[in-house]
Parts: C-alpha cells; sequence; structure tokens
C-alpha cells in the first residue's frame, strides 16, 4: 500500500509542479530555502573533514536546485485519498511559493519508506529523472538546519538522529 500510494503521491507531485508553472509570476509569494540562504552552513561540533563534505553538497546544490513553484508542506496529511484509496487532491496551500528548489517537496517525504516510491512515481509522470545529488543534498541541508537550531539543552536521542541522518546522507 505505500509504494502504491507514493508512487501515487509522486505523480500526483509531477503534475503539480507541471501546472503551477502556468500560474501568473505575481500571484505567488516567493519562499525562501528550508536552509540559511539556500545553503548547507558548517557544523561547529564536526571535524573539518565532514564540514568540507557539507561544502561541496552545499556547492553542488547551489549549481544544481531547480527553481519551480513548490507546495511546501506535501506530506500525507496534506494529500486527500478517496473511498478507493486514490489520491484524489492536495490541500493546505499556506506555504505554496514560488522557490529556489522544487526537491523542498521531497523533505517531508523522506521517512517512513515513502520517498523512492514518490521518486519513482514523479519520475514517470514528468518523464524526466530527478537528480538524486541534488535531492541528498536539499535532505543534508535540512538535517544540518535542524541540527543546528537544537538548543543546547536537547535530548541526546534528537541530537544523535539530527547527526545519524546528516552522516548517512554524506555516505
Amino acid at each position: 500500500i505505500i509504494k502504491r500510494r507514493s508512487e501515487q503521491a509522486g505523480r500526483f507531485l509531477a503534475r503539480f509542479h507541471a501546472a503551477a508553472l502556468n500560474t501568473p509570476h505575481g500571484s505567488l509569494p516567493q519562499i525562501g530555502s528550508p536552509v540559511k540562504n539556500g545553503k548547507v552552513d558548517p557544523v561547529a561540533l564536526f571535524p573539518d573533514r565532514i564540514n568540507k563534505a557539507l561544502e561541496k553538497a552545499d556547492a553542488y546544490l547551489q549549481d544544481h536546485k531547480v527553481a519551480g513553484v513548490v507546495h511546501g508542506d506535501f506530506h500525507d496529511g496534506n494529500i486527500l485519498v478517496d473511498a478507493d484509496h486514490e489520491i484524489s487532491g492536495l490541500i493546505d496551500f499556506g506555504f505554496t511559493g514560488r522557490g529556489q528548489n522544487i526537491y523542498y517537496d521531497f523533505l517531508m517525504a523522506a521517512g517512513g519508506g515513502f520517498l523512492p516510491g514518490l521518486i519513482h512515481g514523479y519520475e514517470r509522470e514528468s518523464g524526466r529523472p530527478l537528480d538524486r545529488y541534488a535531492l541528498t543534498a536539499s535532505l543534508l541541508g535540512k538535517w544540518v538546519n535542524r541540527l543546528a537550531k537544537m538548543p543546547e539543552g536537547k535530548i541526546a536521542s534528537e541530537r544523535e538522529t539530527a547527526i545519524g541522518k546528516i552522516n548517512g546522507y554524506l555516505n
């Protein structure tokens, strides 16, 4: 069910991105990136080799991100499903706008095994491959930003989760 639903969501997201390109330019706000200035910033607690890897990921992302209209809150809670368990719509356009990086819409779907099907459905519908490195750099930026914003007193398990995700994306 997750695989089928995630592929449907990917096809739906590809149609959303394609249709949104026809939206008059002034009718949508310009939105920022999930990471500061659209960049992956160095983290003080990481050794130089990790921060150098973050710098390379950031440089790649800056050169390969895809601008477009971003839903901004694309997750399963904002996807409508009909009685036949087919995706029938998308809700909550409060964060929708023109953005620097359409890969932002994939960030909230990165857990629970949803992402591979989402990517597959998106690529089938759009007829073009997604840049896996730019997507990974976007995910990396999300976790670096999350870690950077954690207060010092945050419980160790949450910090370890963020650090684990960052190391996983770097690998």
